[in-house]
C-alpha cells in the first residue's frame, strides 16, 4: 500500500468498515426474521436498508481508489448509488420509493447487460 496516497488508505480502510457493516447488518436482518417467525414489520424493512446502504458505501469508497477508465468508474459508481438508493427509498413513501425503485432496476439492468454483453462479444471472438 506504499504506493497509495494517504487519503486512497483512508478511503479503503472506511470501505472496510461499510462493509463489515454492510455483513453484520445484513446477519442482524435474517436473525432478527428467523427470530420473529419472518412476521413482516415497518421495523424489519428499515433494518434491511442499512446492508444496502453499508455494501453501496463500501463499493463507491473502494472505486475511488482503484485505476480505471472513466467509463467503469461512472458505472460503478452508478452500481454504488443504485444500492443506496434502494436502501434509502425503504425509508420513503410508497409512490415515492416505487420511482426510486425503478431507477435502481434500470441501473442493475445496465450494469449486468454491460458485463452480458461483454461476455457474449468474448466467447464469439474466442470461437
Amino acid at each position: 500500500m506504499a504506493h497509495l496516497t494517504h487519503i486512497a488508505v483512508v478511503l479503503r480502510i472506511l470501505s472496510g468498515i461499510a462493509l463489515a457493516f454492510a455483513f453484520v447488518s445484513a446477519a442482524r436482518v435474517i436473525l432478527l426474521d428467523v427470530g420473529q417467525l419472518m412476521r413482516p414489520e415497518a421495523a424489519w424493512r428499515v433494518n434491511s436498508a442499512l446492508p444496502l446502504i453499508g455494501i453501496g458505501v463500501s463499493y463507491a469508497l473502494l472505486q475511488v481508489t482503484l485505476p480505471c477508465t472513466r467509463a467503469e468508474l461512472w458505472l460503478s459508481l452508478a452500481v454504488s448509488g443504485a444500492f443506496i438508493s434502494w436502501g434509502l427509498e425503504q425509508y420513503l413513501p410508497g409512490w415515492l420509493a416505487t420511482r426510486i425503485d425503478d431507477v435502481v432496476v434500470f441501473v442493475f439492468v445496465v450494469d449486468l447487460g454491460i458485463i452480458i454483453r461483454g461476455r457474449l462479444k468474448r466467447s464469439f471472438e474466442e470461437h
